[in-house]
């Protein structure tokens, strides 16, 4: 791992647990709490950044389980058995769970060290003052979500500047925080987290690294295809508002868009990829015209199924594991293709034939 003389202030945005599904077991996170440990970064997190995570993970798994709700009352066979996913009722369910991830939040913060700055003190006035005069992250449409980012910004900058500390913003939402940074004279839009992640590691061999695989691209694509061909697919129909599923997934075309060097350790590295894929299925779902409804236990009954084939094309990320030779590192193995299953794929109905 890079050494570096003076430890690097990192500030990670909700967005970024976001992105990786509250996975705090995350190679990324996994990554940066051990840069954290070995006292490369200092990882920082404000109060409103930690009620707002905290509070997705509680909007998220609230969500989750009154689908699942909805799952075990329409399908009725699900109550008949004791799995100890489905004996608790949806609150304790719903409990048990949020009490896990919030606890996998902690664990993460404590093995980072990370340290949790105070709002307090923070002056709204300027706050109110930028959202009423239109700028971001509140923008034209004065969008009321954009306080906490902003709340958020102002507490960094409170605390860069009292610390006399540069503080790296990492986040994909551009749009809020690279005006809040071009703003303020102690913070920095520093991007994703795969782009800090890579300029943390060792400079040379990044560098070599990399213009080995650049040259090698090709040499990636069957692997990504097979990975992302042998996924579970969740399809959502949205104009039917039903659920499905897809099966047969072949893989027509990969696009690598960009990619990054996240870890290098020995004769090791992880490399995230973002790619376009376009691919051809069979999609399944329900009928939403068939079917009866029975207002006493609130689910349809008879509905028929219905399949058709279908063409879709996305953005997608994956991360990849490779070995490589220091000595002559265009010896390069692929070892694992790893995306985020399930996959959510969005449907448009009108697409199927």
């Amino acid at each position: 791992m890079a050494k570096t003389a003076d430890k690097r202030m990192i500030f990670l945005d909700t967005q970024v647990f976001e992105q990786l599904r509250h996975n705090y077991s995350h190679h990324k996170l996994k990554v940066m709490a051990e840069l954290a440990a070995e006292g490369h970064i200092v990882i920082i997190l404000t109060t409103v950044t930690v009620g707002e995570i905290e509070s997705h993970i509680d909007e998220k798994v609230r969500a989750a389980c009154s689908h699942l709700k909805k799952c075990i009352d329409e399908h009725t066979i699900l109550q008949c058995v004791k799995t100890s996913l489905l004996a608790n009722s949806p609150k304790q369910l719903s409990a048990a769970i949020r009490g896990e991830l919030h606890q996998n939040f902690q664990e993460f913060c404590k093995a980072a060290n990370v340290r949790v700055v105070s709002s307090e003190g923070v002056n709204m006035e300027s706050i109110l003052k930028s959202y009423f005069q239109y700028e971001q992250p509140f923008g034209e449409a004065r969008n009321k979500e954009g306080f906490p980012d902003a709340i958020a910004g102002a507490t960094l900058e409170q605390w860069a500047e009292r610390e006399k500390q540069q503080v790296e913003v990492v986040t994909a939402n551009r749009k809020h925080w690279q005006p809040i940074c071009e703003r303020s004279e102690w913070l920095r839009y520093a991007g994703d987290l795969a782009n800090v992640l890579e300029s943390l590691q060792d400079k040379t061999t990044v560098i070599r690294l990399r213009e080995s695989v650049s040259k090698q691209l090709s040499l990636f694509i069957p692997d990504i295809s097979s990975a992302f061909s042998d996924l579970t697919f969740c399809a959502v129909y949205q104009d039917l508002h039903t659920p499905g599923y897809l099966e047969d997934v072949i893989v027509d075309e990969v696009a690598v868009l960009e990619w990054h060097i996240t870890s290098v350790r020995s004769s090791q590295a992880t490399l995230d990829f973002r790619c376009k894929i376009s691919f051809h299925a069979e999609a399944y779902f329900e009928d939403p015209n068939s079917g009866m409804w029975d207002s006493e236990d609130h689910q349809w009954l008879c509905r028929e199924h219905k399949s058709g084939s279908i063409n879709g094309e996305d953005c997608f990320s994956c991360e990849i594991t490779i070995t490589f030779d220091k000595d002559n590192p265009e010896a390069i193995n692929v070892c694992s293709v790893t995306f985020d299953s399930p996959m959510v794929i969005g449907v448009d109905a009108s697409e199927i034939v």
